[in-house]
């Protein structure tokens, strides 16, 4: 060691000079440059990963909602199901009354299978799964073959509410429909007797394609993009259509596995499929089982940084090249002058780019002159690399925030569309529930009421004149209703030709005028399409009580249901009040 010190200080003072001016440029830049490029990118990755992060946790209430909505309906069509086979058939033979029981059977599935969009197919089947007594279905949807395939307990997920699992609910992992071709996913709803006994089991073919379409609509980046997992950790939403088809399972992903393992974050891994290395927000949709992962290569994010390390580095190569030869130049001359140049050039360490070169000693010599010329256009370049760095923070700033506008923007018309009706455009019957709900647990006590209505014959409007003028019907009635109710009511479709209006402050003067106003508009103004008048008509049920009683919001629906069932049986187009003597009429026909 000794040694090589005295060769080091013996050498010629031109080679000394080069390795101290070398050593001094090289070790503050140097720092500057790592802690600048690192602290930089840390920012600029972090926002970013964030975002990937927020854009997938952003798509699980839709996506809950869009699978709960489904579910709502399935539950709805299994309680009409069970309704209508369990009614008294005691004066007809055995065989007989299967008959007729699987006639409306097939009959109820048929009419709900037309009034939804999203639902392929239903398929209703008595006895256990060991032993099955009796199937009814839509689009010969089932079969024993693929009932052997594809209903086993080992391809459901029990949809989890609040993190509890349901009894009744569960959500198979997608396979290819017998239906449509296309992916689906099975919704099985099983149907219990009053002894808690498994009597039956509704199953429902759930399409993909909202899921699909609304996964499409994220797109950044030329990589960035949008895929969804079943509980399996099969491809059900990705921009790649063959992955979709054909299910792909990516387990091998470990962001997958920990989706499927109700972990939400941010990942990153190799893609075989870009052959390159990429990064992943992720979340767990834990009421379903499923994952949504957003992905993009990681050379995406870190290519706004490579020509500015390429600046940097060329900047340095520069300086390094100016002061070997400025330090050669000035080896025979280089005393107090160079004790100065140095003393200035270590506060570089301490100052960073900051370091201002100030004015060159006087009476120096023309090569110290030279070289402090050249110090100073590389503590400019410095300066000027770094206040771009900066306005390139900035802009990646504001294209951060710009993003996120644009994504709440998005998160609220997803909103929108998971609590409104597709057809009518008035709330759907989620929101109605909690809106009605809400109202109950108000703590200003005041009359509410609710009024139910089904449209008279409209199963014959829609069979006769199609569904075209069906939808038509819906619409036109829907406009009405808006129409007859006051500031503050709120009017919803439950699904089908059953609608529904909130009436606040509601006494029975008001309650039965609001009815009356519905009921009349509907009677004289028909629809007027395809040359032709569609008279129409409305049995409505109406149920007041007051905000601080017991009712809840399901015997709300089930009291006016049931006062309904009274104007229809009348003869349609009437106004029952729910009391007592309806209570015991509806009874009486539902014996």
């Amino acid at each position: 060691m000794l040694k090589l010190s005295s060769i080091f200080l013996e050498t010629s003072i031109t080679r000394l000079v080069i390795a101290s001016f070398i050593f001094v440029l090289l070790l503050p830049i140097g720092f500057f440059v790592y802690s600048l490029s690192q602290n930089s990118w840390q920012q600029v990755e972090h926002s970013m990963l964030e975002r990937h992060r927020l854009i997938s946790t952003s798509l699980v209430e839709p996506f809950t909602l869009y699978i709960s909505s489904k579910q709502q309906v399935v539950t709805a069509i299994a309680n009409e199901v069970k309704q209508e086979r369990g009614e008294d058939k005691a004066t007809l033979t055995d065989e007989i009354s299967q008959q007729i029981r699987h006639l409306s059977t097939q009959a109820t599935l048929d009419k709900h299978l037309r009034t939804l969009g999203n639902i392929v197919a239903l398929s209703y089947t008595s006895g256990t799964n060991n032993k099955l007594k009796q199937t009814v279905s839509t689009n010969k949807f089932i079969s024993k073959k693929n009932w052997d395939l594809d209903y086993k307990e080992a391809n459901f997920f029990r949809i989890k509410n609040n993190g509890i699992p349901s009894r009744t609910d569960s959500l198979s992992s997608a396979f290819i429909s017998t239906v449509t071709g296309k992916p689906v996913v099975l919704l099985r709803h099983l149907i219990f007797n009053n002894n808690r006994q498994l009597e039956a089991t509704l199953f429902a073919e759930i399409s993909l394609k909202s899921i699909i379409s609304m996964c499409s609509k994220i797109s950044f980046g030329k990589t960035g993009h949008c895929t969804t997992v079943d509980h399996k950790g099969q491809v059900i939403a990705h921009p790649n259509p063959e992955w979709v088809q054909s299910i792909r399972n990516i387990t091998h992903l470990s962001a997958v596995r920990k989706m499927l393992s109700g972990i939400s974050g941010i990942d990153e891994f190799y893609s075989k499929s870009f052959d390159t290395t990429m990064v992943a927000g992720y979340s767990a949709i834990p009421n379903l089982g499923w994952g949504i992962m957003i992905p993009q290569q990681k050379s995406e994010l870190t290519s706004i940084f490579d020509d500015i390390r390429n600046n940097i580095l060329l900047w340095l190569l520069f300086g390094m090249l100016s002061a070997t030869l400025i330090a050669w130049k000035l080896a025979n001359e280089i005393t107090q002058p160079i004790k100065l140049l140095m003393h200035k050039t270590s506060q570089l360490a301490k100052f960073q780019y900051f370091v201002d070169p100030g004015k060159m000693p006087e009476n120096s010599p023309r090569e110290i002159k030279q070289l402090w010329q050249e110090f100073s256009h590389l503590f400019t370049g410095l300066q000027n690399s770094h206040n771009e760095v900066k306005r390139l923070n900035t802009s990646l700033h504001k294209d951060i925030e710009n993003a996120t506008l644009e994504l709440r923007e998005k998160n609220k018309k997803l909103y929108e569309l998971s609590t409104l009706d597709y057809l009518t455009e008035l709330p759907n019957r989620r929101f109605f529930t909690n809106y009605l709900n809400k109202q109950l647990v108000d703590s200003a006590v005041r009359q509410i009421g609710v009024i139910f209505i089904d449209v008279d014959h409209f199963k014959t409007t829609n069979d006769t004149l199609g569904h075209e003028v069906g939808d038509a019907v819906l619409i036109h009635l829907g406009k009405l209703m808006k129409s007859s109710i006051r500031q503050g009511d709120l009017a919803a479709r439950l699904g089908g030709d059953e609608f529904v209006i909130y009436v606040d402050e509601a006494d029975d003067e008001a309650l039965a005028t609001i009815a009356e106003k519905v009921r009349r508009a509907a009677q004289e103004n028909p629809l007027f399409i395809k040359s032709q008048n569609v008279s129409l008509s409305l049995s409505l049920g109406t149920v007041s009580h007051s905000s601080d009683s017991d009712v809840s919001a399901k015997e709300f629906f089930s009291l006016a249901d049931k006062a309904m069932y009274v104007s229809k049986s009348k003869g349609r187009n009437a106004i029952t009040h729910y009391n007592t003597d309806c209570l015991v009429e509806v009874e009486s026909m539902a014996g």
